[in-house]
């Protein structure tokens, strides 16, 4: 199997897809696929990485889509194996994959961008709350489509230190508006704690600037071309940068952050967030403004505890272990293991994919702050079971049994993309042979009625019509 990456790097475009790619490569080399880089040489492209982590990579010239599908189809002609095409690239379109499509087995797309596409799968690992829709509408044309945090490509890094003290300032690879040394000059004045400056790629010019400014500060380090932006960030208490690649793996691990918008795919879930009370939001020009900036870190650090209550669970960091799952078609065994609240955001995001909302009493999208109070009252509520359904312990879904007496009330989604499978049937089961030896003696089912998916599910289980009232149908098991 021969799997080809169509990624590009520049001082424009930044190194985050780049990075992107790199981690869902991990996946592929693990099966000892041969991995292939189809990259274009713009100014200040990160190519010499593709080199160094020992991928083979072609370097191609193209000003067109037209000739960058005839460049990348050579390349590709050049196989016999099966192949595996991804593409994180915002300069290919619909047309070019549609063109590419027929040449290679899978298709794999990330991208962000509200657009359209023809792919196999369909990674966005974005999150914009109530404006989803919008994205989700432009991939009808998509087999699988893997949506939100619970795909995001992060590298899993153990969390941060327990009393990080460092500012981190980034701004991604396209910050060309030298925002980076505004920042980093304002917060030279504002504390004497140590400042990580992560330059991605940045002209010489630039990086002298830096250094002929800094040069005597011993409290600011300045690193270049950064393999890995994880472990900086695991030392961080605030960072300060845009709301870009990096937003998913902050949350992971639980960083304060202070973020803009450099590019218009950034804002929407960037402003989100905000309003959530997962980080701060400022516009470019009130980043560098130093009254602004420094009020900003005083209210970051006055609720320390509440955005990292909110913002660090968002992400599990098991999002290329679920793509990987996915990839492999091959039926799995299935567990159920307790709920923790490293699982908040894994649930959230699942109870809002379309299918399970669809099949919801209350189908309008769930502020965060409300779920998150729900989910602490139901966590800690001992008249409650509330497990994860788990492949090689990585969660695609949730089980949850609310006691009354001697019965109990049940509630279960598993990932659409997982479904088909029979898992949501065998966590079924295996949750109510936990709950025998609870004394619990009925099972009821709540359903609304048009919604025949779940009837039929919980009728294969066994379980008959109890009660047909309103809008909805309970369906009982006596064992």
């Amino acid at each position: 199997m021969v799997v080809f990456f169509r990624v590009d790097s520049s001082y424009k475009i930044g190194a985050g897809h780049l990075k992107r790619c790199f981690n869902l490569a991990k996946i592929f080399k693990g099966y000892k696929y041969k991995i292939v880089f189809i990259s274009k040489k713009y100014e200040g492209n990160l190519n010499h990485l593709i080199i160094k982590n020992k991928y083979l990579l072609f370097e191609i010239d193209s000003k067109k889509n037209i000739s960058d599908v005839q460049k990348v189809k050579k390349i590709i002609r050049r196989f016999k194996q099966d192949k595996i095409m991804v593409v994180d690239n915002y300069n290919i379109d619909h047309n070019w994959e549609k063109k590419i499509k027929y040449l290679v087995n899978k298709l794999i797309v990330v991208d962000d961008i509200n657009r359209d596409h023809s792919a196999d799968y369909l990674i966005n690992p974005n999150w914009y709350f109530n404006k989803n829709y919008k994205y989700l509408i432009r991939y009808k044309n998509c087999n699988k489509i893997l949506f939100g945090p619970n795909y995001s490509l992060i590298e899993t890094v153990k969390k941060k230190y327990k009393h990080p003290k460092n500012f981190t300032v980034f701004f991604g690879g396209s910050d060309d508006k030298g925002i980076s040394f505004k920042v980093t000059k304002i917060l030279s004045n504002l504390t004497k704690k140590k400042i990580n400056i992560v330059l991605l790629n940045k002209k010489k010019i630039y990086i002298k600037k830096f250094k002929n400014e800094f040069l005597n500060n011993k409290s600011i380090k300045i690193s270049i071309d950064l393999k890995s932006i994880a472990k900086i960030l695991q030392e961080t208490k605030i960072f300060i940068g845009s709301g870009g690649s990096t937003t998913w793996l902050r949350s992971y691990l639980g960083v304060n952050s202070i973020v803009t918008d450099l590019s218009y795919d950034q804002k929407d879930f960037s402003v989100e967030l905000h309003k959530a009370g997962c980080q701060f939001y400022l516009k470019k020009k009130d980043i560098t403004n130093p009254e602004i900036l420094k009020k900003a870190i005083n209210d970051v650090s006055k609720k320390n505890k509440i955005i990292k209550r909110n913002f660090s669970n968002l992400v599990d960091g098991n999002g290329i272990k679920r793509i990987k799952i996915l990839l492999n078609k091959k039926k799995r065994n299935v567990n159920i293991k307790k709920v923790s609240v490293k699982d908040i955001g894994f649930i959230y995001f699942l109870k809002h994919q379309k299918k399970v909302l669809r099949s919801a009493f209350f189908q309008k999208p769930i502020p965060l702050n409300e779920h998150l109070n729900w989910f602490y009252k139901t966590y800690s509520d001992t008249t409650i079971y509330f497990f994860k359904i788990c492949i090689e312990n990585i969660p695609i879904g949730f089980l949850r049994f609310n006691k009354v007496k001697n019965f109990s009330y049940i509630d279960i989604a598993i990932d659409e993309n997982f479904s088909n499978f029979g898992y949501a049937s065998k966590a079924l089961n295996l949750g109510i042979n936990k709950l025998k030896k609870k004394k619990i003696k009925i099972f009821i089912a709540r359903i609304k009625k048009n919604n025949l998916t779940s009837i039929n599910f919980f009728k294969k289980n066994k379980f008959t019509n109890y009660k047909s009232k309103n809008k909805f149908e309970e369906l009982r098991l006596t064992i």
